[in-house]
């Protein structure tokens, strides 16, 4: 009898130690930048052969390709300013509203802040859209909407495989 148990203890504790383990190092690549961690550049990630294959289907000239390149990084900088802006605000916020004493002002004024930052992301897509139009060709602008439109539906049909496979 205290044989069995011990097999089963042991057992569980050998499974448990197993699926731990496993799932601790699958964190380490889904939580962390894959880049850093293995030392791997853009171009080695695939990043630059998308673009690359990119230009390629849309049949860009070397020069619509630097511009493009270009746009990306001023659109990949201003962007990732105003995300860190708006986390910072709803940190604040949240301490806020944690207060025993709300300071309903205060509250309005991050909000209206929130809302001035989220306007701004939005300008800058915008722009960032303008700015690719003008620098494709009517063709090649389809083209990508095409392919944009593609990659979302394939999000979509993962996603929605996803949800079906958890129930």
């Amino acid at each position: 009898m205290k044989t069995t148990r011990m097999r089963k203890i042991v057992t569980v504790s050998a499974m448990a130690i197993f699926l731990l383990s496993s799932v601790s190092y699958a964190g380490h690549s889904w939580y962390g930048n894959k880049e850093k961690e293995c030392g791997e550049s853009k171009e080695r990630s695939g990043k630059s052969d998308r673009f690359e294959k990119l230009t390629e289907e849309l049949g860009l000239s070397k020069e619509q390709s630097e511009r493009l390149k270009a746009e990306r990084e001023v659109f990949k900088n201003k962007n990732r300013e105003l995300k860190e802006n708006l986390k910072a605000k709803r940190k604040e916020l949240k301490a806020e509203l944690e207060k025993p004493e709300i300071d309903r002002p205060t509250v309005d004024r991050i909000i209206k802040e929130m809302s001035e930052i989220n306007e701004m992301k939005l300008r800058d897509r915008v722009d960032k859209i303008i700015a690719t139009k003008n620098i494709l060709t009517p063709e090649q602008f389809g083209k990508l909407q095409e392919k944009m439109e593609e990659k979302r539906r394939a999000y979509r049909r993962d996603r929605k495989d996803h949800h079906r496979g958890e129930r």
